[in-house]
C-alpha cells in the first residue's frame, strides 16, 4: 500500500469545500477511485461544474486534481483517506 496526497489544480473553489486528502492505496487509480465507490464527492464536485459536468468527481478526474506518490504505508495501515483537508468558511 501507499499513500497519496491528493490536492485541487484550482485554488478558487471557496469556503466549506475539501481542498486536499491524504489516502492509501495501492496505486493512483485506487486513490481515485476511492472517492467514486464511496460517494465522497461533495461540493466541491457539484457546485462549481457546468451542469454537463456535474456526474463528474473532481477528485477521480486527473485533469483537476493531482495525485502525488507520497511513499509506502506501514504494512498495518488500512486502504482509505488518512486525513482530510477541509476549507471551512
Amino acid at each position: 500500500m501507499r499513500l497519496y496526497l491528493l490536492t485541487l489544480r484550482r485554488s478558487d473553489y471557496g469556503y466549506d469545500t475539501y481542498d486536499g486528502f491524504v489516502i492509501c492505496a495501492k496505486n493512483e487509480e485506487g486513490a481515485r477511485r476511492l472517492f467514486l465507490e464511496q460517494k465522497l464527492c461533495a461540493d466541491e464536485c457539484t457546485g462549481y461544474l457546468s451542469s454537463a459536468a456535474k456526474h463528474q468527481c473532481i477528485w477521480a478526474d486527473p485533469e483537476r486534481s493531482e495525485c502525488r506518490l507520497l511513499g509506502n504505508a506501514a504494512k498495518d495501515v488500512i486502504a482509505g483517506i488518512i486525513l482530510a483537508s477541509f476549507r471551512a468558511g
